[in-house]
């Protein structure tokens, strides 16, 4: 037969075990109430979530690298021709009006994916390639 101990607690004890407990939890809320917030652009004052590191990898890996392979353009030439497509901007310098292009680094979550629809959309109307969503498998198509 097993013999069992059992450690009995002073209430010292209990009073750590309860505040450690309650500091993580206002921690781990913090943490997610910080990272769950919305930042506001530095430049215009805009609100939203910056874009993520995994939208980028697939703008990069999977959108423009698909574009890049149908048309024998770099990815970097895809990316430069869907700016001015779809994030296009005029800057006045002096009277001349320059026609630029925002940059992707500055788009927050919702525009991002609202640009990559736009590219994914233009890809297959004029470039006759599918491009798959975010964690879609396009074998299973």
């Amino acid at each position: 037969m097993e013999r069992q101990t059992h450690t009995i607690l002073s209430d010292v004890d209990i009073l750590s075990y309860v505040l450690t407990l309650q500091t993580f939890v206002v921690y781990a809320v913090f943490v997610t109430q910080s990272t769950m917030q919305e930042t506001k652009c530095r430049t215009c004052g805009r609100g939203g979530k910056p874009r993520s590191t995994n939208q980028n990898s697939y703008m990069w890996g999977v959108v423009y690298q698909i574009m890049a392979e149908e048309t024998g353009h770099t990815t970097e030439e895809i990316h430069e021709c869907c700016k001015s497509m779809f994030l296009p901007r005029s800057l006045f310098l002096g009277d001349k009006e320059v026609n630029t292009s925002k940059s992707t680094t500055i788009l927050t979550t919702a525009e991002l994916e609202d640009y990559l629809r736009r590219v994914r959309i233009f890809a297959q109307e004029h470039l006759n390639c599918f491009i798959p969503l975010p964690n879609e498998d396009p074998h299973s198509l």
